[in-house]
This record gives structure tokens, C-alpha cells and sequence, in this order.
């Protein structure tokens, strides 16, 4: 090769390697060294401004098989009970080939004519999924079952299911939401792999930092509880609140942004009309509207609409990322340092927030040169955060959360004021589960909680006399937000006492009425008739809220009813009938001792006398050559018995007894002392 070639060679090759290279320089940012000004200094040069550009960021799709997600969970489905509006509302999620998870009471499903063909038909290839959980057979309470009892209500409708659809449900969802280790047990025996409860009541379902950690338990069952309320229920499933649909959908996206999916709870009473204290089988076409919108709005978003049966087992974390474009938020055009720090915007994508990093004013920050690039070519990550820790000293960034107030208006159905002094409350702050604050009288209602930091959910409880009687949740998304609390109303209670023939009234018993964390909520006595008072109390709208009635005729004969549950607007006559006879009709027997032998009469006048409760002597029987006094029909009740001597009156002895007709026979001891012996000499 001549001198010509061989140097023609060598430029072609240098503007070869320039071409290739030129694309990569032209993306590699360079911070020019400049003298850090000192304290006394002031910033007068301006930062250079960017020029907006397009650069590639990241959006997270769904995928099938992954989240994010929502599930909507139909409970209690069931025959001759609002079929029209459970299948008008079925007929929305078909209508938007939305799926659906219905929980399904076995109870008297079949002998709907209208609702088993319906969902029949739905439960058919080609409509939108529609997934039948199991709801138990009566929608009873799990927690309150042996595991026998819950495995045959779990079985009786699992069988049912199958029978009638050909289908076996894999998720049980558990009545009021409570379970307890027996059910779980229960849904393993029966080979299902999922149970859904709500999420305030979910002790398997953990989250550590806000995110979830595998909701898999040990014995291999999933738990998928639903978070998110479609309606509040102020009446143990009898009386719902309605919530307004941006909340619900606010709810939603905070789940989401958390956990990668949601379950929504609806009920068929939420989308029917209310008359007369009682939910009728007429459609509430608003409600029917709201959850349609919700439906759009999910598919809007891009969450999948899935089943409880599809959430379980999901890796909720399993998202894909694809390109897209975004702006690049520009830098400010020039600041001058003075006594507050300068905040610099870095480049944020469409799917987060921009965030500011302050500097302190003896520092001086470099932004990288920025420069255009081809918009399918990504520009390298500049991590501005390593780079702050190299150019200024580390220091301690103080983050000040906003606060704000929550009024709440308390009142009843019929909208008379809740009176401030017989109310309490407990608020949670997300899903914590000790209360973030707690209130044990109210000043007035309404009343307002201050220092409530925002953009939190809260969950509270109102008590009303000490009973648990509404729980809302509501976002605190205003610096000051109104809250209207429905109260149901209360109820009362008739209580008449008797003795064990239940005809004979016991006059003057005291009668008492406790809850279940046993404080007394009121008092009385009974009449000649044996009535009390009548007890005027908040329902036990609550499940574990409930009423004990004790009676007590004395210190130590004291009986008790059995849990009793108030009903609004209820009256509970309670006919409480002691265990013990009026009158003892046997021989009731005290026998006397002196030291370790009998206390004979025999030529001395010793007696027993007998007193009640109250210091009064009721009789006396004198002491037979055996040592024994005898007394006849005496009422049930406490007594003291003294053993005298009838001629100085003197007492040498005494016994506090209970007569109830369990025990009839007594002995006495005399202790030794002087006089004791004075007395028996």
C-alpha cells in the first residue's frame, strides 16, 4: 500500500469512528469546575435554562395475569329477597362486560323462579365472568361456631352451588366480615383456597410500610378483603349511608397505589328503594348510575376488572413497563441566593410528582448542559440526588405534614341531635389498628377534631352511651371538612322480676342493665308487681353489642338474662325469672357446738334467734337436748342467727347465712374465751 492509500485509510477510518461516537458524546453531560462562592457571597450568575425536550420515561399497563386491578363483591345474593334488584344490577357489570364476584346464601336460593335462571344464564361462556363465593347458609356469624357447625353451613352451600350451577366455589367471603381459626380450618377441609372478610377486620391480611407482604397463611389460604365501601352500614346490614362517588373513587386509587388492586363491597340493599323502614324490591336507579360510572372510570384507568378468584395467588407487583413521552419541567431562568433556600426542579415523568431539593445559600448547584436528543434514544439517568451529596454538605431536611379539622354533625334517623354527653369516639388513621385518637366526651355537637393531618383516611367509631353505633370513613382532603354521622335511634327494655314458679313478683330487687364491656348503663327497682322502670338505651346495631339485665334481691342472691340485642326504634319486654322459691318449704336446721361437742339445753335456756338483713328478729326457736334450733317457711333471702342465752340475753355465738333452698342445715361453733365459758358455766 503507497504513502496516498495508506493516509487516505487513516482519515476515512477517524471520520468513521467520529460518526459512531458523535450520537453518544453528544449525550454525556459535563459540569464545568467553577469556584464555589463564599458565605459572604451572593449567586449573581443565573442558572442556564432548559430547553424543553422530549425523553423517554416509564408508564405501568396492566398485563393479563396482573395487576393493577379491582374486584367488585356482590354480597348477600339470595333467593326471594330484592331479586329484581339483584339482577339489575348484575345486568350493569354484564352490560359493561365488567366481571363480578357474588356471594351467594344457600338458603332458599332455589326457590327463586326468577334469580337461579337468571344467574344460570350468566354463569354461561360468553358473558362477562361472574364468580360465586360462598356466603354461608344463613348469613350466620362463623366466629360465633364450633367448626362442625361451620363446615356443614360452608358444605350445605357448597353443595347447593353445585347442584344448581355445576360450579364450586373456591372463595368463602365471611358474613359481618368475622372469622376465627375454625374457619379457616373449615375452608381448607372443603378444598377452597380463598377467604375474603373487610380489611379493618383482616388480621392475615399485613402491611409493612404501606406495602403488602405475601397474603398467603400458613395453611395455604389466600385473604382478599375488600377495602373500599361502595355504602356505609349504620344497621347491621339493615340500614345503609350512601358515600358520593368521588370518594369511593378516591379510595380506590389509594388502594391501588398501595397494594396493586381493591375489592369494592356492595350490597343488593344499596341499589334499592327505601319505604318505610324497610328496603323494597324497586330499583334506586341514582346508585345504579354511580356504580356504572365507577365501572367507566376503572376502565379508564386501565385496572383490570377481575374476580376475588383471580386476585388470589396474584405476584401484585407483576407490571410491565413500555415507553412513552413526557416534558422535561423546566429549571428556573435565574435565582439569587438570599436567607431561604432556592428550590431546583428536577425532570419528572408523567406518572410522578415533581419534587424540589432545597439548597442552602453558600452552595452553589450545577445543572448537567442540557442537550436535544432523538426521541428513540433514552438519555441516561442523572442521579440529582448523589450529585447534591457531592457539591454541599449534608444536613437535616425537616418535612412538615399539613393539618387540618373534621366537624362532625351527629343526629339521628329521624334527625333530632345526638345529646354531646352520652357520646364517645375512637378515630384510626389509614389501616391502623389502635385508634390515632380518642375522645371520651363531646364538649357539643357539632363537634370538630382538630390537628387531623390530610390526605389520610380515617376510620371512626361513634359511641353512643358506650355502644359502638355508627363507623364511618371518610378522606380528609380539605383543610376543614364536614362529616354528617347518622346515629340509628334507640330502643327499650320492659323488665319484670318473679321467683322461680314465675308468678310470684320479687318487690324492691334491684335491676341493672350492662353491655358487653360490662358497665353499668342504668339502674332501677321493682314494685309490688315485680315491674322495674322501663329502660330507654342505644341499639346494638354492632355485632358483639349487646344488653345484660342482672336482678338482685340481696347481697348474695343475684341472677342474670342472657345477652339481649336492641333493635331500633325496638321495645324488648324481659320476663326474668329467679332460680329460687319464694318461701323454703323444708325444715331449715341450726346446730349448735360448744367447742367439739353438741349445745344441749338440757336444764340451761340457751335459743336460737334469727334476724334478717336488716337487724329485725323474725323468730326464735330454743335449743332441743340434741343442740338444734328448727325454723319453718322461711322466705329466700340473707339471715343471722344468734345463739343466746334466754335469761341474761346474752349472745355466744352468731351465723350469717344464705337461704335459698340449696342448703338447709347450719352449725354453729362457740369459740373458747372467757367468756364464752362464763356464759356456759
Amino acid at each position: 500500500m503507497n504513502k496516498y492509500n495508506l493516509a487516505t485509510f487513516c482519515v476515512f477510518t477517524v471520520l468513521l469512528v467520529f460518526t459512531v461516537m458523535q450520537p453518544a458524546l453528544a449525550v454525556s453531560p459535563k459540569v464545568s469546575n467553577q469556584t464555589l462562592p463564599t458565605s459572604n457571597q451572593t449567586l449573581h450568575k443565573p442558572v442556564p435554562k432548559v430547553v424543553p425536550t422530549k425523553i423517554v420515561s416509564t408508564k405501568v399497563v396492566p398485563q393479563k395475569g396482573s395487576c393493577p386491578c379491582i374486584a367488585f363483591r356482590l354480597d348477600g345474593v339470595q333467593g326471594s329477597y330484592l331479586s329484581d334488584v339483584q339482577m339489575k344490577v348484575m345486568d350493569v357489570f354484564q352490560k359493561k362486560n365488567a366481571s363480578l364476584s357474588i356471594g351467594v346464601i344457600g338458603l332458599n336460593l332455589t326457590l327463586d323462579k326468577k334469580l337461579v335462571p337468571y344467574l344460570k344464564n350468566n354463569l354461561k361462556p360468553g358473558h362477562a365472568p361472574v364468580d360465586v363465593t360462598n356466603l354461608g347458609w344463613k348469613h350466620e356469624n362463623f366466629a360465633s361456631l364450633g367448626l362442625s357447625q361451620q363446615i356443614v353451613s360452608m358444605n350445605r352451600t357448597n353443595q347447593e352451588l353445585v347442584k344448581t350451577f355445576g360450579k364450586k366455589p373456591t372463595v368463602f367471603a365471611a358474613p359481618f366480615d368475622v372469622y376465627n381459626n375454625d374457619t379457616l380450618k373449615a375452608i381448607k377441609q372443603l378444598k377452597m383456597n380463598t377467604i375474603s372478610s373487610g380489611i379493618w377486620a383482616e388480621d392475615k391480611f399485613i402491611t409493612t410500610k404501606g406495602k403488602i407482604v405475601p397474603n398467603k397463611d400458613s395453611l395455604g389460604l389466600y385473604h382478599v378483603p375488600y377495602m373500599t365501601n361502595f355504602q356505609i352500614d349504620n344497621g347491621n346490614e339493615s340500614y345503609w349511608t350512601g358515600i358520593t362517588k368521588d370518594k369511593v373513587i378516591v379510595n380506590i386509587d389509594s388502594h391501588i397505589s398501595k397494594y396493586g388492586y381493591d375489592v369494592l363491597l356492595l350490597h343488593p340493599q344499596n341499589f334499592a328503594v327505601f319505604a318505610n323502614g324497610k328496603y323494597i324490591n324497586t330499583v334506586n336507579k341514582t346508585y345504579l348510575d354511580e356504580i356504572a360510572s365507577i365501572i367507566d372510570y376503572a376502565k379508564s384507568k386501565h385496572m383490570q376488572i377481575v374476580t376475588l378468584s383471580d386476585i388470589a395467588g396474584l405476584d401484585h407487583t407483576n407490571t410491565k413497563t413500555v415507553a412513552t413521552t413526557s416534558k422535561v419541567v423546566p429549571v428556573s431562568k435565574s435565582t439569587t441566593t438570599s436567607t431561604s433556600p432556592t428550590p431546583v426542579s428536577k425532570s419528572v415523568t408523567a406518572s410522578t410528582n415533581p419534587t424540589t431539593t432545597p439548597v442552602s445559600k453558600s452552595t452553589t448547584i450545577f445543572t448537567p448542559k442540557p442537550v436535544t436528543a432523538p426521541v428513540s434514544t433514552p438519555l441516561p439517568e442523572v442521579n440529582i440526588s448523589k450529585f447534591l451529596e457531592a457539591t454541599q454538605p449534608s444536613k437535616v431536611v425537616a418535612f412538615v405534614e399539613q393539618n387540618g379539622s373534621l366537624t362532625m354533625n351527629l343526629k339521628y334517623i329521624a334527625g333530632d341531635r345526638v345529646s354531646a354527653s352520652t357520646i364517645s369516639l375512637k378515630i384510626y388513621r389509614d389501616f391502623d389498628r389502635t385508634p390515632y385518637m380518642q375522645f371520651q366526651y363531646l364538649s357539643g355537637n357539632p363537634y370538630t377534631v382538630m390537628s387531623l393531618p390530610m390526605f389520610h383516611q380515617y376510620k371512626i367509631e361513634t359511641y353512643v352511651g358506650g355502644m359502638l353505633s355508627s363507623t364511618n370513613l371518610v378522606i380528609l382532603d380539605k383543610p376543614q371538612q364536614d362529616l354528617d354521622v347518622n346515629i340509628p335511634n334507640g330502643g327499650s327494655i320492659l323488665v319484670s322480676v318473679y321467683y322461680s314458679d314465675g308468678q310470684t313478683p320479687i318487690t324492691n330487687a334491684s335491676v341493672s342493665i350492662r353491655s358487653q364491656d360490662n358497665k353499668t348503663r342504668d339502674v332501677g327497682l321493682t314494685d309490688p308487681d315485680g315491674l322495674a322502670s322501663k329502660f330507654y338505651l342505644p341499639s346494638t346495631t354492632t355485632y358483639g353489642n349487646y344488653y345484660v339485665v342482672d336482678a338482685q334481691i340481696n347481697n348474695h342472691l343475684k341472677f342474670s338474662s342472657t345477652p339481649i340485642t336492641l333493635q331500633p326504634d325496638n321495645g324488648n319486654e324481659i320476663k326474668l325469672i329467679a332460680p329460687w322459691p319464694s318461701v323454703i318449704q323444708n325444715l331449715v336446721t341450726v346446730k349448735v357446738y360448744n367447742q367439739t361437742k353438741l349445745l344441749s339445753s338440757y336444764g340451761k335456756p340457751y335459743a336460737v334467734d334469727m334476724f334478717d338483713d336488716k337487724g329485725n328478729k323474725l323468730a326464735e326457736s330454743p335449743i332441743n337436748i340434741h343442740g338444734e334450733g328448727y325454723f319453718w317457711s322461711v322466705k329466700t333471702g340473707d339471715y343471722v342467727f344468734k345463739v343466746v342465752n334466754t335469761t341474761s340475753d346474752r349472745v355466744l355465738g352468731n351465723l350469717i347465712a344464705t337461704l335459698d333452698g340449696t342448703k338447709n342445715n347450719f352449725d354453729v361453733v362457740l369459740q373458747e374465751n372467757s367468756f364464752a365459758k362464763a356464759i356456759l358455766d
